[in-house]
């Protein structure tokens, strides 16, 4: 998606670039509020949280043309990941069940898709039960299980693993 590669790069205003320009076109082919999806990772990307769990939580896929698998992922990785930096650690446990639950009971998602959102549940579920119970781990395991893929979800965890590492020292 053209739209992730500057969220991914951390270059919101090429994002809102792509927006500009083809955000009308998508919507009007059948995607209505496809807009308030975008502009929530934008609000994210720039740490306004609480603004952007707002217009996450108003989204709907209801009515689009794009099937439900393609947004509904980003869409839950989202919500965790504003519920961690908002501190809704009990709301951000909640939606980690019913991003398992997605995922096990979706059948048009890709093994990739699968895979990846795995990935980031676990080491996400890591980060949230030491928030909660100070239950320890490895950052550099978790980390390392990340590796080289690159989505705005897994820059997210690097970053908040880097933190830890960096306060630990």
């Amino acid at each position: 998606n053209i739209f992730f590669s500057g969220i991914v790069t951390r270059d919101p205003d090429f994002s809102e670039y792509v927006l500009g320009k083809y955000i009308s076109g998508i919507e009007s082919k059948g995607n209505p509020e496809l807009n308030k999806f975008y502009r929530a990772w934008l609000l994210f990307q720039d740490g306004k949280y609480a603004e952007s769990l707002k217009l996450i939580t108003t989204f709907s896929t209801s009515g689009f043309i794009l099937d439900d698998h393609v947004i509904t992922p980003s869409v839950k990785r989202l919500v965790l990941m504003l519920n961690f930096e908002l501190g809704y650690f009990d709301e951000a446990l909640y939606s980690l069940d019913s991003v398992s639950h997605f995922m096990r009971s979706s059948k048009k998602l890709s093994e990739i898709q699968k895979e990846s959102m795995i990935l980031f549940t676990k080491v996400f579920r890591q980060l949230l039960l030491l928030k909660i119970n100070n239950r320890q781990f490895s950052y550099r395991s978790a980390r390392a299980s990340i590796g080289n893929e690159v989505s705005a979800g897994n820059n997210w965890l690097i970053g908040k693993l880097d933190e830890l590492e960096k306060s630990d020292d």
